[in-house]
C-alpha cells in the first residue's frame, strides 16, 4: 500500500488577499501620481501596473505541478503494481477539488487505468475511484 499527501497546486492569493493586494496597488499609484513621481530603473513597470490577478484558483503551474505528481506517482509506485488502484479524497474547495482531478489526469495518462469521480455528487464527496482499463 502507498499512501500520497498532497496539498493543492499553486494559487492564486485568497479573495481577501487579492483585494488587500489590489487596494496596495493602486494607493502607491495614487500617491506616486499625486506627488508627480515617474518611476525609472527596476521600478518603471509600477508606472502603469495593474493588478489582474485572480483569487482561489489554480494557476497554470499548479495544474502541471499535480499531472506531473500523479504521472511520477504511477510510474513509481503504480507501473509496479498493477493491482494497485488509488482511492482519491478532497475537500469540496475548487482548488483542491481541481488538483485532485489533474493529480489523476496525469496517473490515468501514465498508465492503464482509468479515474472518475464515485458518486452523483462529486463536490460534496469529493471522492475519486481508479479502475485497471
Amino acid at each position: 500500500m502507498v499512501n500520497v499527501l498532497a496539498r493543492h497546486g499553486a494559487r492564486d492569493p485568497t479573495f481577501g488577499k487579492s483585494i488587500l493586494y489590489g487596494a496596495l496597488i493602486e494607493k502607491l499609484k495614487d500617491t506616486i501620481t499625486s506627488h508627480g513621481i515617474k518611476l525609472r530603473g527596476k521600478y518603471i513597470f509600477l508606472n502603469d501596473y495593474e493588478y489582474t490577478l485572480g483569487s482561489d484558483q489554480l494557476t497554470a503551474f499548479g495544474k502541471e505541478e499535480l499531472f506531473n505528481l500523479g504521472w511520477k506517482i504511477f510510474n513509481q509506485y503504480g507501473s509496479k503494481n498493477y493491482t494497485m488502484e488509488p482511492f482519491i479524497r478532497t475537500t469540496s474547495q475548487e482548488r483542491v477539488e481541481m488538483s485532485a482531478r489533474y493529480w489523476a489526469a496525469g496517473y490515468e495518462a501514465a498508465g492503464p487505468v482509468q479515474c472518475r469521480a464515485v458518486g452523483a455528487r462529486f463536490r460534496v464527496h469529493g471522492l475519486y475511484g481508479c479502475h485497471r482499463r
